[in-house]
């Protein structure tokens, strides 16, 4: 069973082309650039706590949305959207706690 298990997950080649990996650091690019310039208008606006936790969050998120693209590829849509739903959900509510804090 061991050695059937290794065959299955130690494979040499990722599940990822060069282009996965562009389309993931586009969007990763793309969504840092809009939530970073959302905590700037947030700023700009008067809304100090609001753009420093928008600014915080905006790597982590950003990094967040952009899995589906290379390292979720190949996993059904539900198992997708889980794994971008859940942490995203987390990530907001500790910026909107530390706003509160």
């Amino acid at each position: 069973m061991i050695q059937e298990l290794k065959m299955k997950c130690a494979t040499s080649a990722p599940r990822y082309t060069t282009r996965d990996a562009l389309i993931s650091a586009g969007v990763l690019l793309l969504t840092t650039v809009i939530v970073m310039g959302a905590g700037i208008l947030a700023r700009r606006a008067g809304y100090d706590e609001l753009a420093k936790a928008t600014l915080g969050v905006a790597f982590p998120a950003s990094l967040i949305v952009s899995m589906p693209f290379m390292y979720l590829k190949g996993q059904s849509a539900r198992v997708q959207a889980f794994f971008v739903a859940v942490p995203l959900a987390i990530l907001i509510a500790i910026a909107y706690l530390s706003t509160k804090i």
